[in-house]
């Protein structure tokens, strides 16, 4: 999954390195637009991505007492609309899935907060709106990639121009930051204050 703007700036070339013909785009929200959805089936793309579930067109043709609504979890339930239109402005159907999730509100807050929105995708392969669902949050671990790549490996600066040089030192570091995980986990965690200096003292 390249980011989005790799598809629109340098596609072709994406392609012709990839050897493939069409990409699967699973994009975040952000990227929404009528525009990003046609240009997704104009060049044969499969697209997975999110919109406010006020801005679904085709909820206006039903009724709340009509949407009929699955228990994905116990705190997220799947309603799914079949093919219409997203948005006002798209010309082609696209798959709609509602999503109500219960989220932990403030401590303040006695009530959990619900999250409304709704996936919207072309995507062929898969047909239940569950594996839509779970397909699209996968995600969110490349969120935690970027987030541990930035700050405990610093992948941000390498302190190199060469490859190998960077390839030497993110390797010292993944070292370094597997042994002090290992350490936490399994040293940490199991002994007491006392017996952690006593050992500490004995090294």
């Amino acid at each position: 999954m390249l980011p989005l703007y790799l598809y629109r700036n340098g596609r072709s070339l994406c392609q012709k390195k990839l050897k493939i013909t069409s990409l699967i785009l699973r994009v975040d929200g952000g990227y929404l637009s009528a525009d990003t959805l046609e240009y997704a089936v104009k060049h044969n793309h499969q697209i997975i991505t999110t919109v406010p579930y006020n801005w679904v067109q085709e909820l206006k043709k039903f009724s709340p007492l009509l949407l009929e609504w699955k228990e994905y979890e116990k705190d997220t339930k799947l309603c799914d609309l079949g093919w219409g239109k997203p948005l006002s402005k798209t010309l082609t159907p696209f798959r709609i899935i509602l999503v109500e999730k219960k989220q932990d509100a403030p401590r303040i807050k006695k009530r959990k907060k619900i999250l409304r929105y709704a996936l919207v995708t072309n995507i062929s392969f898969l047909k239940e709106a569950e594996a839509l669902y779970e397909f699209y949050h996968q995600r969110q671990t490349i969120e935690n990639f970027f987030k541990e790549a930035k700050n405990p490996f610093h992948a941000g600066k390498m302190p190199s121009q060469l490859f190998r040089g960077n390839q030497a030192y993110l390797s010292l570091v993944t070292i370094a930051y597997n042994s002090f995980q290992i350490f936490k986990k399994n040293i940490c965690q199991q002994d007491s204050k006392e017996l952690l200096l006593k050992r500490l003292q004995i090294v």
